[in-house]
Parts: C-alpha cells; sequence; structure tokens
C-alpha cells in the first residue's frame, strides 16, 4: 500500500465527524485571518504613531490588536476542541475494527504473533496514528492557512520583496522530503522493536513461575535488555534524523531572512517603502516561517503514524474465518463418533508434516488417551477437531485427508472446502 494510498483511506475515518471537522476548517480560517491582521497592523502601528505622531489613532490601535486577540483566542480554542474531538474519534473506531478483526482472525495467525505484538499494534500503533489525526490534523489545517495569510500580508506590502522570500520555500520542502522518507523507514523498525519488547515482556511475566523455578531471572533480564536497547538505538537514530531536519531548516530561513533584510533596507533607504511597510512585511514573513518550522517538527509525527497505519491497515487487510467461509457452521452435538480418516496437517513454517495419515475413531463415551513426546502432534491433532487448524492433503498417498463426526440419522451434510468434511458415514 502506497502512502497515498494509507493517507486516502485514514481520511475515509473522518466522513462521519465531516459537519465538526467544517466547522474546525471555519475556525482555522479564522485564525489564521486573525494572525495576519496583526502583521498587517504593524505597518500603521509604525508608520501612523511613531513616525507620523498621529494622535487620533493612538487609542484605536491598541484596541484593534486587542479585539484581534480576543477574537482569535476564541476560535483557536474552537478549532483546537473540534479537531481534538475528530481526531480522538477516529482513532477510537479504528482501535475498535481492529480489536474486532484480532478476535476473528483464525487461531494459527495468533499462533505465530504473540500477544505481546499484538498489544503493540493496538496500543503503541494505534496511539502514534491518534498523534498524526488528532496533533497534524490540527497543524496542517492551522499552519496551512496561516502561512496562506502571511504570504498574502507578505505579496500586499511589496510583491517583488515577496519574490526574493519565496526562493528557500522549495529548499524547505525538499528537506522534508528527504528527511521524511528515513524517519519512515526509523519508525516502522521502532514500532517494530517496541513490539519485541511488549511480546519478552508479557512472555516473562506471565511465566514468572517457570522464571524463578528454574532461577532465570538473570537471562531473562538479559533478554529484556537487548530488546530495551535495540528500541533505544532506533529511537535516538530517529531523534538525530529529526534534529538534521531542524538544524536544516534553521538555516534555510536565515538566509531568507537575511536576503529580506538586504533588499528590504536598501528600498527603504531609496524611499520605494516605507519602514512601516518593511517591518509589517518582517513580521509576517517570520510568522509565515513559524509554519513551515511546525509542519517540519509534525513530520517526524507523520512518519510514525504512516509506519503504523501501514501496520494497523495490514492486520484490518486480513481475511477472518468469516470471510473465507469457514466457522460459520452450527453442527449439533455429537452423538455416535469422531472419525480421523487419512488425516495430515502441516504448519507453515515446517516442511515435515506434524500429523501424517492419521486414522482414528472415537466414539461417544469413549475416553482416549493420546501419548507421545513433547511436539508429536498430541495438541495439533485436539485442534483439528474444533477447527482451529485445518486438515490438508499433502499425505505421502497423495489422498486428500478427512475427518468426520456423525450424527444421528437424517443430519445434513456440510462441506468443509473439501478439505475436511462433516456429516453421515
Amino acid at each position: 500500500m502506497s502512502t497515498l494510498d494509507r493517507l486516502i483511506r485514514l481520511v475515509r475515518y473522518l466522513k462521519p465527524y465531516r459537519v465538526r471537522l467544517g466547522a474546525a476548517f471555519v475556525c482555522s480560517g479564522l485564525v489564521a485571518a486573525f494572525s495576519g491582521a496583526y502583521a498587517w497592523l504593524v505597518k500603521p502601528v509604525l508608520d501612523e504613531i511613531f513616525i507620523n505622531k498621529n494622535e487620533s489613532l493612538l487609542l484605536v490601535l491598541p484596541l484593534a490588536l486587542f479585539a484581534v486577540a480576543v477574537l482569535k483566542s476564541v476560535f483557536n480554542y474552537g478549532q483546537n476542541y473540534l479537531m481534538n474531538y475528530v481526531g480522538n474519534q477516529v482513532i477510537t473506531d479504528i482501535r475498535q475494527e481492529l480489536f474486532g478483526k484480532l478476535i476473528r482472525l483464525p487461531v494459527p495467525y495468533h499462533d505465530v504473533n504473540t500477544s505481546g505484538r499484538l498489544v503493540s499494534r493496538v496500543v503503541n500503533d494505534v496511539t502514534l496514528m491518534a498523534n498524526a489525526v488528532a496533533g497534524v490534523l490540527k497543524d496542517i489545517f492551522q499552519q496551512g492557512l496561516t502561512f496562506l495569510a502571511m504570504m498574502g500580508v507578505i505579496f500586499y506590502q511589496n510583491w517583488r520583496l515577496a519574490g526574493l522570500s519565496v526562493i528557500v520555500i522549495p529548499l524547505a520542502v525538499l528537506t522534508m522530503v528527504r528527511m521524511g522518507k528515513r524517519l519512515r523507514a526509523l519508525a516502522a523498525s521502532g514500532q517494530e522493536r517496541m513490539g519485541d519488547m511488549a511480546s519478552t515482556l508479557q512472555e516473562t511475566l506471565s511465566g514468572i513461575r517457570m522464571v524463578k523455578a528454574y532461577g532465570r531471572e538473570e537471562s531473562e533480564a538479559a533478554r529484556f535488555q537487548q530488546s530495551n536497547r535495540s528500541f533505544l538505538s532506533t529511537t535516538m537514530k530517529a531523534i538525530q534524523v529529526s534534529s538534521l531536519g531542524s538544524s536544516h531548516m534553521e538555516v534555510i530561513g536565515v538566509v531568507g531572512v537575511a536576503a529580506i533584510i538586504w533588499y528590504g533596507g536598501f528600498l527603504v533607504i531609496n524611499g520605494s517603502m516605507t519602514p512601516g511597510a518593511f517591518f509589517s512585511f518582517l513580521t509576517a514573513m517570520f510568522m509565515a516561517y513559524t509554519p513551515i518550522r511546525r509542519l517540519s517538527g509534525s513530520n517526524n509525527s507523520i512518519q510514525q503514524a504512516l509506519a503504523a497505519a501501514e501496520r494497523v491497515f495490514g492486520v484490518l487487510d486480513l481475511k477472518t474465518e468469516q470471510d473465507a467461509e469457514r466457522g460459520r457452521l452450527e453442527l449439533p452435538r455429537i452423538a455416535q463418533s469422531v472419525t480421523f480418516d487419512d488425516v495430515t496437517f502441516h504448519y507453515e513454517s515446517q516442511a515435515v508434516p506434524a500429523l501424517n495419515d492419521i486414522n482414528l475413531t472415537i466414539r461417544a463415551g469413549e475416553m482416549v488417551a493420546l501419548v507421545g513426546s513433547s511436539g508429536s502432534g498430541k495438541t495439533t491433532l485436539v485442534n483439528l477437531i474444533p477447527r482451529f487448524l485445518r486438515a490438508d492433503s499433502r499425505s505421502h498417498s497423495h489422498r486428500r485427508g478427512r475427518y468426520s463426526v456423525v450424527y444421528p440419522p437424517l443430519a445434513p451434510i456440510a462441506d468443509w472446502h473439501g478439505v475436511a468434511r462433516c456429516g453421515l458415514v
């Protein structure tokens, strides 16, 4: 699944909350507009009050600044609450859907994936997605609109100077893209290490009696230390890349500001631009760089969320027993016997069959003991009866194995996909 596909799929979860999302978008737009008003008001404040000494504006402009601050705070509260409401509702829906999928996946999937790894998917991966949906979604709306508002003020004050200032934007975008690829790979690796650590912790604590009985405390501590150190190493690499990206963004921003001060100062000295217009432009420029830096800082969260989304959606896309038309049979109570007829079973990770050409009949009320060494297939044989596992046909005689459950006469025959049959024999 590509990055765009994951983003589109994540956005689809927003559909039930589109009204609140629209209201949040309106609030974000008003916050951006009032932020632009701050930068625009710098020009009349400087030119009319401090240079022209216009006493009539001495009271009006401070009141205007106060009104802008109050209105911006009101709408900022609205967009913060609404964005976080939508983001957390989406994550709650995804977490519920993921849990529902996990409990419907077949037993072999749970045999291969430890409970610690699965808990990490439900808790850690979804939490990383929550950080992106609730936090980054807010930043994309607010900071993106604020950046557009600042660019409007910049071009309004002086379009030539604005053309010089936007030269650094492609450099900033290029830095974000290059760092983003590296951060995503490190985020995926870090989440795998977190799953390993959670799995080790769960296995050790659930078997604490065995650990103490055999004096394995030091061994288990060393095993956990290995996974813990591995997670630390991956985390520090991600921090290193993120910090390097922030440093690059800072340098790019300073280069842009230095160029603006040089050319803007030249225009002010020649009388082509008033000091108030220049400082209004410079204020808007600084306020325009702030959203870029915020979005660059959010890039780490975005990449972690995309890596987590890949793992979460990978589970959600698995077929359950119901999807494969298995596990739907409502079988009556066994009344006569259970029969295994040339049943063979392979685990996917093993070339040698766990069970090979098993022939067995167990009558109702009969008690049968399965005796054998560990790994001889006793549990596998028992798990075949409730269909936790599926028999296959890879026997030495190349015949399709089957096992049957015999019911009283007139019981229906149910087809188990040609691999095992249940019905009258």
